[in-house]
């Protein structure tokens, strides 16, 4: 057992909703107070204590125990495995993960059952094929928000974004539609939202706005990923959006600016060493080139 800490426990809480400081404490108490917890220059009250954990939306047992046993370690661990895994899209493999990790004790707090229904639902979908039950279970984490006075959370958003998948992969556009422009707004008001996160809710919303002719508003969208990603100083998803925009010019007969996505993408799909990626692209380029 590692030493109690109430403030430290808190913080890392905070941060995986991605909470300010000034947003926890809103109502409840001062900022530097909130500060000088986290730090464990100051223990909080019983009271005090009960109103941070109704903001976090956490039962304040859960918080207690987060301390005792300073589990964020595992946790964090257990969220780095599910990332590597649903980049890599080894559904099969994350549903039997999550199916061993029901029973700890770790994810019986609110967040962990929401966080744990999203995973449900996008392997309800991905393994077995059941978009009725994949949304139902997303609706279900979704609901799981409680008390948070946060507007959105990334998990919110993440299972947001989850849902839209779904109803692009079913040709339910107006459904996808109508959650990707709020998603859209938040990426702009959003204080601490994961740019890694954005870039996906984009890239996702591009490719809906093609499958219904949209094809202005998708070069506008893909040209939000581009900022976001450079803003970040990162390369995740910029050769995507690249050949978005490659292939949106093409459909708009507009070869030479499709000609010069696709070479942008491919130099991007080559410092990631996405060989499959620089395969299709190359074959792209020699198709464009026949246009000219």
């Amino acid at each position: 057992m590692n030493d109690f800490n109430i403030g430290l426990a808190i913080k890392n809480i905070r941060q995986r909703y991605g909470l300010t400081q000034r947003e926890l404490a809103n109502d409840i108490c001062d900022q530097t107070l909130i500060s000088r917890i986290e730090k464990g220059v100051v223990i909080p009250s019983s009271l005090l204590l009960m109103k941070i954990s109704e903001r976090l939306g956490v039962d304040v047992n859960y918080v207690i125990n987060f301390a005792k046993y300073n589990n964020f370690e595992y946790v964090n661990e257990v969220i780095h495995q599910v990332e590597v895994l649903l980049k890599n899209k080894s559904f099969q493999e994350l549903n039997t993960f999550i199916k061993a990790e029901k029973a700890n004790p770790y994810f019986k707090s609110q967040e962990g059952e929401q966080y744990l229904l999203w995973l449900e639902g996008i392997c309800a979908y991905h393994v077995n094929g059941d978009s009725n039950i994949a949304v139902k279970l997303l609706k279900e984490a979704f609901s799981k928000r409680g008390t948070r006075k946060k507007s959105q959370s990334d998990l919110d958003i993440s299972i947001m974004n989850s849902l839209c998948v779904i109803y692009g992969e079913e040709k339910k556009y107006p459904n996808a539609i109508k959650i990707y422009e709020e998603l859209y707004d938040e990426i702009d008001t959003h204080p601490s939202l994961n740019y890694k996160l954005k870039s996906k809710i984009l890239y996702n919303y591009s490719k809906i706005l093609i499958n219904i002719d949209s094809l202005a508003a998708s070069i506008d969208v893909c040209n939000k990923g581009i900022k976001v990603s450079r803003g970040n100083d990162s390369i995740y998803l910029l050769g995507n959006f690249y050949y978005q925009l490659s292939f949106i010019y093409s459909l708009l007969h507009k070869y030479e600016n499709s000609l010069k996505y696709i070479e942008l993408a491919m130099v991007m799909f080559e410092i990631e060493n996405r060989d499959d990626f620089m395969r299709i692209a190359k074959k792209k380029k020699e198709e464009l080139l026949t246009q000219l």
